[in-house]
């Protein structure tokens, strides 16, 4: 962790010199047109923006959420009138949802915060639970993973990705099935902490109107990110400034890899038909646990694959399977 931003820089540099050297470098005497280059950069730096502020946007909006409160309530709800199984599939349930309107990473910090409470105790099947109902819960709207907001950007619709939302509500139900109901015992929990839940409606009605905003400036402006940054402000202006860092963080790491992964064809390497094939597509489930989601996520979009809805929920929930 404390060189991946360097091992990051360092893709992006030697993809691109490859890329030069395809296209050719401003050699003196011969001039080699640089139109290749000067158009994907432009396209690249409209992206990036975009991407690098939305991150931030997300980190700040975790931190929103979190401070709500609403979370807390909800869980202090359930477990009034549920216990055992029953409250932890709901629970589970509900990161599934939150993560549909809200980032995955938000939402399932929020989930492990609560199971942490409930339980008394770290688990790691609870980890990996929440990690699953996450990853599944965003993989069909365009704000609820870094990978479907990457396509959104690109100009992919959220209604091309909602079919999305079928095998993401059956993998909510395989794993409350296979991770809650089958497993025997150990499902005993401590009482919610019996106290007056303090809810800031308004920094919901923030985050709300936040992301109906990015949805307006999309559509208008094409800068979705324009939406988030009332978000990002009011948490700067609270004095936290720990979410931004983490979001910043985060795009240092990440924005390189995309662009590495903006230089690559792939179409030199495999033929369009099987890149452009369900099975293709099929694949970033697993290549998505070995490599991260979004660099994935880039190189099928410019190999133009298609099957969008397929394609993002293969590549959020495929990398589940590994940390």
């Amino acid at each position: 962790h404390s060189k991946r931003k360097l091992i990051a820089l360092g893709m992006a540099t030697c993809t691109g010199y490859l890329f030069f050297l395809m296209y050719g470098f401003p050699l003196t005497g011969d001039a080699v047109s640089m139109e290749p280059v000067n158009h994907h950069l432009r396209e690249e730096i409209r992206e990036l923006l975009n991407l690098g502020v939305m991150l931030i946007g997300f980190a700040c909006l975790a931190h929103q959420f979190g401070k709500s409160g609403i979370s807390k309530l909800l869980a202090s709800k359930i477990l009034k009138k549920f216990s055992g199984k029953t409250a932890e599939s709901l629970i589970l349930a509900m990161v599934w949802l939150l993560s549909g309107f809200c980032d995955n990473i938000a939402a399932a910090l929020v989930g492990m915060g609560l199971m942490t409470v409930i339980h008394g105790k770290f688990k790691l099947r609870l980890v990996l639970l929440v990690t699953i109902m996450a990853n599944a819960g965003g993989a069909y709207c365009v704000v609820g993973d870094t990978t479907t907001t990457l396509l959104w950007i690109k100009g992919i619709s959220q209604l091309e990705l909602l079919p999305g939302f079928i095998p993401s509500f059956v993998c909510m139900l395989a794993t409350l099935f296979f991770g809650v109901w089958l497993k025997k015992g150990g499902h005993e929990h401590v009482e919610f902490p019996d106290e007056r839940m303090e809810v800031a409606w308004w920094r919901f009605f923030l985050i709300l109107g936040c992301i109906g905003g990015a949805f307006l400036c999309n559509f208008t402006l094409g800068f979705p990110c324009l939406g988030i940054i009332p978000l990002i402000l009011v948490t700067l202006k609270e004095g936290d400034w720990a979410p931004a860092k983490e979001g910043f963080s985060a795009s240092c790491f990440l924005l390189p890899l995309i662009v590495a992964a903006g230089f690559i064809n792939l179409g030199l390497v495999i033929p369009h038909d099987t890149l452009q094939s369900k099975g293709m597509v099929i694949s970033t489930t697993f290549i998505s646990a070995l490599i991260d989601n979004i660099p994935v996520t880039k190189l099928m979009f410019e190999a133009n694959v298609g099957h969008w809805a397929l394609l993002a929920f293969c590549v959020g929930v495929g990398g589940s399977m590994t940390y």
